[in-house]
C-alpha cells in the first residue's frame, strides 16, 4: 500500500504515472446505469456483486469489509488533503452500529500485536488515529454513506481496547 503503481497511460494526458492504490477503485457508471435501467434500486451493485463473488472461494465477506476499511483508513490518514479517497463499498452491509472490531484490530488488543497490525495503516502508534478520529466525529460528511447508514471507525478499529494487554 505504500507504494506506488506505474500507470503508463497516465502520460498521454499530461498526469504522473506513478499513482496510488486509490486508482484501482474507479466509479463504474455501467453498473449504476445497470441499476437504473431495471429499476433494482440497489445502494450500490458493486457491493452486491462482490459479495456474490465471495461465496464459495473461501473468501469470507467480513474479510473483504476488513480489507476496505484498511485501504479507506490508510487512504485518509496518509493522503489528507487528497480530494479523492478510497471508497470502501462493502462497508454498506457492516450493519447500522456495528460494534464489533474487525480481526486484525481485535488482535491488537495485544501490544506486541498491534506493533505488526499499524503498518497496514502506516501509523507510528494508536495516537496517529485521533486526528482523523476526531475529524470524524466533528463532520460525519467525512464518512460514507449509504441514505442514512454509514459506520463507526472507532467500533471498527476497537479504537478504545488497542494496545491495553500485553
Amino acid at each position: 500500500m505504500q507504494n506506488e503503481y506505474y500507470v503508463q497511460g497516465n502520460s498521454e494526458y499530461g498526469r504522473t504515472v506513478m499513482v496510488p492504490f486509490s486508482v484501482f477503485q474507479h466509479h463504474l457508471a455501467s453498473l449504476e446505469y445497470r441499476n437504473n435501467r431495471l429499476k433494482l434500486k440497489r445502494l450500490s451493485v458493486r457491493a452486491d456483486l462482490l459479495s456474490e463473488r465471495c461465496k464459495g472461494v473461501g473468501l469470507e465477506f467480513r474479510q473483504l469489509m476488513q480489507a476496505d476499511f484498511i485501504l479507506f483508513m490508510r487512504d485518509l490518514l496518509n493522503h489528507p488533503d487528497r480530494m479523492f479517497h478510497w471508497f470502501p463499498e462493502t462497508l454498506l452491509y457492516i450493519g447500522r452500529g456495528s460494534s464489533t472490531a474487525f480481526e486484525v484490530f481485535a488482535w491488537s488488543k495485544s501490544s506486541a500485536y498491534f506493533e505488526n497490525a499499524k503498518k497496514l495503516l502506516g501509523i507510528k502508534n494508536k495516537e496517529d488515529l485521533i486526528p482523523l478520529l476526531e475529524a470524524f466525529q466533528k463532520d460525519w460528511r467525512l464518512l460514507p454513506r449509504w441514505e442514512s447508514n454509514s459506520f463507526s471507525p472507532v467500533s471498527l478499529l476497537g479504537f478504545n481496547e488497542i494496545a491495553t494487554k500485553p
